[in-house]
């Protein structure tokens, strides 16, 4: 009896102790410290980014897949302060494997409260907004919103349809737009830079590349939305560490683009990264099958590593030009060349250095 009574005692005050410990996290969750973290939090970027630069900043996150899930947090750790995540899907099996939340415990939930619960994780201070939205047309005038009240967009949705809707707003709204995409089976990726008005825009980008088919296709959804073309496909995930370089390359010019206007030493980067097109190929394969192995020669194409290309805007634009009637109707009806002309064009640019 008098054990039986011990335990029930000792079992009593677990509970209670429990219970207080819970109640103290949420009071240091609800007041945004936790045990003395924001003294210590971002101390290790201290000469290169102050840690309150980026905390008055707000990204706008279009896609939480596994590149802008993984861009999300690189900005996170970096001190980034606001972050506005726009994305209908929940985490699958599919996910698994290359997400940077892909876990067990994860799969069913939604992904913007996935990454916005892990975003808290890593800066309690963060201020996280959740939006499950399905960007389209119909849903545009919401999306441009806040898009409107944020210092860049960062686009990794997989969706042609989504991609046109985003980059007309960011022209109208002026402000800067970073689209990130992998290839086919994630054998490389190209980022594209809008700057408003000053720098070719997605459908600038289009214009002069036109087939955008030979992009990853993370989706059987997306595979068969009518923005792609009728060419069958099938959903072809690559290799998370495949996407990674895509993600950190994206992430890079994203704090390039928020350090506009402040006193940083990493500006040292800003005529380095000064294209506003950049690609990059982890092998040799498909369009890339002919560049030269790393070991042969330090010059020419070569795989791991990124290319940029200054592409100019495009005059008749049907979004930041002026176009006439002949330029709208033939804008998507060109050959389909993307990866030779993107190729091409690289080539071009490094003979003329």
């Amino acid at each position: 009896m008098i054990e039986i009574r011990l335990r029930k005692i000792t079992g009593a005050i677990s509970q209670k102790v429990a219970q207080m410990l819970k109640l103290l996290s949420t009071c240091c969750h609800k007041h945004k410290t936790r045990w003395g973290v924001d003294s210590e939090m971002f101390t290790r970027n201290k000469g290169l980014l102050e840690t309150d630069i980026f905390k008055d900043a707000s990204v706008v996150f279009i896609g939480l897949g596994s590149a802008g899930a993984s861009i999300a947090f690189d900005l996170a750790r970096c001190g980034v302060g606001q972050f506005v995540f726009i994305d209908p899907d929940r985490l699958d099996m599919a996910n698994l494997s290359r997400h940077p939340s892909g876990y067990l415990r994860n799969i069913g939930k939604f992904k913007i409260d996935i990454i916005g619960d892990n975003i808290l994780d890593i800066n309690p201070q963060a201020v996280v907004y959740r939006h499950k939205l399905k960007v389209d047309w119909d849903t545009a005038e919401r999306v441009r919103k806040l898009v409107r009240d944020s210092d860049i967009i960062v686009l990794t949705a997989d969706s042609a349809s989504v991609k046109t809707v985003v980059n007309k707003l960011c022209i109208e709204e002026n402000i800067p737009l970073l689209w990130s995409g992998a290839y086919r089976r994630a054998a490389g990726g190209q980022i594209l830079k809008v700057i408003p008005h000053q720098t070719a825009c997605y459908e600038c980008f289009q214009t002069s590349l036109p087939d955008d088919g030979d992009r990853e296709i993370s989706s059987e959804r997306s595979a068969n939305a009518p923005a792609y073309s009728d060419v069958e496909v099938e959903a072809e995930p690559g290799l998370g560490i495949d996407i990674s370089p895509i993600a950190t390359m994206t992430s890079k010019l994203a704090v390039q683009l928020l350090l506009k206007g402040k006193e940083s030493t990493l500006h040292s980067l800003d005529e380095d990264l000064d294209c506003n097109f950049y690609m990059y190929f982890n092998r040799r394969e498909g369009k890339a099958q002919d560049f030269i192995p790393m070991s042969d020669h330090v010059d020419g194409l070569r795989i791991l590593s990124w290319y940029g290309v200054k592409m100019p805007c495009y005059d008749d634009c049907i979004c930041c030009g002026n176009p006439t009637v002949e330029t709208v109707l033939d804008t998507h009806s060109k050959e389909s060349q993307l990866l030779q002309k993107q190729l091409d064009f690289i080539k071009r640019s490094k003979k003329s250095e």
